[in-house]
């Protein structure tokens, strides 16, 4: 082997170490502001010193410099850890109920230095992953699926959300590569459910291969935020099947009890199916998201972040491993 090929492996290599090193502590100062005991009234009083009465102590300020000086960094690296990792792949970005606006237009920033091409980005309702209205969705998917897609067979006794997961998939999604454009059976889907109200937009132009959705914080332990996660568990594996990647990306406390991280981590096949991240509200945790949807075009698995059940920080292939 060249030797001048063989030092640009080892520094390239080094360099990747070095970006995830960064990207471990950027996430680790992220938790103790934001997931840990330092949030709530010492946010407060770093954010609005003046309005606090007594201002944070000089520890506190430095950590949360500590914590923009990361940012900044990752920021200048991601370009060159993300590049290409994208490139000719249709990206289809979709808020959940409760998702930061922030959140998501730093995903799609990544996306695209990442050379991927945003598809659009769909808001999703509340009622279409309410157990409650679960008659309303069965009801339009079925109509769906008997009126517009007829050469599309589902089982008459495939679950209501693995129904509804595999209407919208054939409507806004494809297992090719750059995806494929919209066709009058997926256009019809996209606008009924928008004419429902269960998700709102643009209409595509472009049926996309790849899926990033957005989790909200955790709910907490309801029995309603249980069933959530499962509808969302049930309806991100049936997005998976029709495509060449998802990856659940959301803030630390998705991870928790009652959040949807946890619960497709704990959902059997989507676990084994969909990646997750659970940092997506540090954009480092961004990073890593467009890092595990591009490992899942590879048909890679993994569970990243901070939280429960994760498998680690970042992905294999930005440590070398």
């Amino acid at each position: 082997m060249d030797r001048h090929y063989g030092v640009a492996v080892v520094t390239r290599t080094r360099y990747l170490v070095v970006v995830a090193a960064v990207m471990l502590f950027s996430l680790a100062i992220g938790i103790a502001l934001g997931g840990g005991p330092l949030q709530g009234d010492l946010a407060r009083a770093i954010d609005e010193p003046e309005s606090s009465g007594e201002g944070p102590s000089s520890e506190e300020v430095a950590l949360r410099e500590s914590a923009e000086f990361d940012d900044q960094f990752v920021a200048a690296l991601s370009d060159d850890v993300l590049a290409g990792t994208m490139s000719d792949r249709r990206v289809l970005l979709v808020a959940l109920p409760g998702a930061d606006e922030d959140t998501v237009a730093g995903v799609t920033e990544q996306v695209e230095a990442a050379g991927g091409m945003l598809s659009t980005t769909l808001w999703v309702d509340e009622e279409l992953i309410d157990p409650t209205a679960k008659v309303l969705v069965r009801t339009l998917s079925s109509r769906l699926a008997k009126e517009d897609l007829p050469d599309f067979e589902i089982p008459k006794d495939t679950p209501v959300y693995e129904q509804v997961g595999t209407v919208l998939s054939r409507a806004l999604l494809h297992n090719k590569n750059g995806g494929v454009a919209l066709d009058d059976p997926a256009r019809s889907v996209f606008q009924s459910f928008a004419t429902a109200e269960l998700v709102r937009g643009r209409e595509p132009a472009t049926r996309a291969d790849s899926v990033v959705v957005i989790a909200p914080e955790s709910a907490g332990g309801s029995q309603t935020a249980t069933a959530q996660g499962t509808i969302v568990s049930a309806l991100l594996t049936r997005m998976r099947a029709a495509s060449n990647g998802v990856v659940l990306a959301g803030p630390r406390g998705s991870a928790g009890q009652g959040g949807l991280v946890a619960a497709v981590r704990s959902y059997g096949e989507a676990a084994e199916s969909v990646s997750t991240v659970d940092t997506v509200d540090r954009r480092s945790g961004q990073i890593v998201a467009v890092l595990a949807l591009a490992e899942q075009a590879a048909d890679g698995v993994g569970h990243y972040g901070m939280g429960a059940d994760a498998d680690s920080a970042v992905p294999g292939s930005l440590t070398g491993d």
